[in-house]
């Protein structure tokens, strides 16, 4: 589906709105902060950002780059995973386009970043749930987009019983195949919540009261990741019963 021409006019579209004039308004506090953060070289959150940040310009260009660069990317993203035509256009565009992704995309905070990553941990590619874990040095609000399509998945394991005394030959095995839960992705799981509030808890900032109500609804920034969780734990649904 990467190869469908309407899947690269959407991206091309989404990419124009993400890189037009990013660079022409002047950065707000918080953005000042991170810069801060990257000349002086702390380290409490946004890790990867801040390393990235080392050797970019220190200027609106410079550091709205890599949200502009994963946020256009991430366009990308469901046509890797999804194989229904319908539902690859569906998610691209609204990814493409949803104002909420289009204007983080064009702000140096790290909320676009960490939900590229948690949309890449959906693809084969996240082996040991490799993209969660870094998503959480984006922002340990990545706790909100874990994969639980693949903690749930099951493996195959095979099982055998000898049939009869001799075992010279595969014929003398019974072979079954049963569907059971890989334990090592609990395992992960269980590390990825004890990195992820241990990243939360080293905040400066992590005695305030992230989840009072008022602020959960108008802090719109925080709703990035589980809006991206939840675009790619409803497409196998989608493919799986929607029109044949």
């Amino acid at each position: 589906m990467i190869k469908d021409y309407k899947v690269w006019l959407i991206f091309i579209v989404g990419l124009a709105l993400r890189l037009y004039g990013y660079w022409s308004q002047s950065m707000w506090i918080d953005e000042c902060l991170f810069a801060s953060w990257i000349e002086r070289g702390v380290y409490y959150q946004e890790q990867i950002l801040i390393l990235i940040g080392q050797v970019l310009p220190m200027n609106e260009f410079g550091l709205r780059i890599i949200p502009v660069i994963t946020g256009s990317l991430m366009i990308l993203v469901p046509s890797l995973i999804f194989k229904k035509k319908e539902i690859v256009y569906l998610t691209t565009a609204f990814i493409a386009f949803f104002p909420l992704f289009v204007f983080w995309s064009r702000v140096a905070r790290p909320y676009i970043p960490a939900a590229f990553l948690v949309a890449l941990s959906f693809t084969k590619w996240n082996k040991y749930f490799i993209f969660n874990f870094l998503s959480l040095l984006c922002t340990p609000f990545a706790l909100l987009g874990f994969n639980f399509n693949q903690l749930f998945t099951k493996i195959m394991k095979m099982r055998y019983k000898k049939i009869g005394a001799a075992i010279d030959y595969e014929d003398d095995f019974e072979f079954k195949y049963s569907a059971v839960y890989n334990k090592l992705n609990f395992i992960l799981f269980g590390f990825f919540l004890v990195v992820g509030i241990g990243l939360f808890m080293i905040r400066p900032d992590s005695s305030r009261d992230f989840f009072n109500m008022d602020f959960l609804i108008t802090a719109k920034r925080l709703w990035i990741i589980p809006i991206t969780s939840l675009i790619f734990h409803l497409g196998p649904i989608g493919e799986r019963y929607g029109k044949q």
